[in-house]
């Protein structure tokens, strides 16, 4: 466990004169473009929302010198997307979700005028819980979730990608409809649209306290006018005082 280093990079184009939001952003979208060649090979992932959203990601540090990133997951909130003039990748799709999942769209928009909208997931397919003997994804989501609530989000939405099963991770936190299905435009595979209205607190605090040396040594990078608690303050509010009175009882 002691070789992999979490790492958050929020709304990269309000800091890109930080040296290190360079290297997270170079080594987030080169490797992402590299893993996302296992879907289509004329797939192009870098976009808008690369410079925008908020992106979780774990490295492998078994060498100092050349760190390697193995996981990536991202969300968008609707409200800066708005700001720069540019929709959600979730409404970006809007017009190829059919009938059935446009009405759930329109239906879940309606109770959440603002979007957390989570994509542009990628795993290195060597860091399997058997290859790496972590569960990068509970992890992963464990910081989306942590982020999402300190950003004042209890709610996401997200597309998975049904030919990786990539809906299942979802399944261990959320409850949500599983019959809408659409075929994604660029890349041709059955995706699953996610609308999720509350998450399943236990879930996180279990692998918080699994990976607690992971989360306790987190790097953020955040943009010089964040208003979000420090990483320490939000992991101390939402896992560490529940921690506590477990250990008291």
């Amino acid at each position: 466990m002691k070789t992999f280093k979490l790492v958050i990079l929020d709304y990269a184009k309000e800091h890109l004169t930080n040296p290190k939001t360079q290297k997270a952003l170079n080594d987030l979208i080169v490797t992402k473009q590299q893993n996302f060649v296992r879907t289509d090979e004329n797939y192009v992932v870098v976009d808008k929302h690369d410079m925008i959203g908020t992106h979780y990601m774990i490295y492998d540090n078994s060498d100092l010198y050349e760190p390697k990133l193995v996981f990536a997951i991202r969300t968008t909130f609707e409200d800066r997307a708005k700001k720069h003039h540019i929709k959600t990748p979730l409404q970006e799709l809007y017009p190829h979700m059919g009938e059935v999942g446009q009405r759930a769209y329109e239906k879940y928009k309606g109770t959440h005028p603002i979007l957390a909208d989570c994509n542009s997931w990628f795993v290195d397919p060597d860091y399997s819980v058997k290859g790496s003997g972590l569960n990068l994804a509970d992890i992963g989501y464990t910081m989306v979730y942590a982020h999402l609530l300190r950003s004042g989000f209890n709610h996401f939405v997200g597309c998975a990608n049904e030919r990786f099963k990539a809906s299942r991770h979802v399944e261990k936190f959320a409850e949500f409809e599983k019959e809408l299905d659409f075929t994604h435009p660029v890349v041709p595979d059955r995706h699953r649209l996610i609308f999720v209205d509350s998450f399943k607190k236990s879930f996180f605090q279990n692998t918080y306290e699994q990976y607690k040396p992971l989360f306790d040594s987190l790097m953020e990078l955040l943009p010089p006018h964040s208003q979000v608690d420090p990483w320490n303050e939000a992991a101390r509010k939402l896992f560490e005082n529940h921690l506590r009175l477990l250990k008291a009882a």
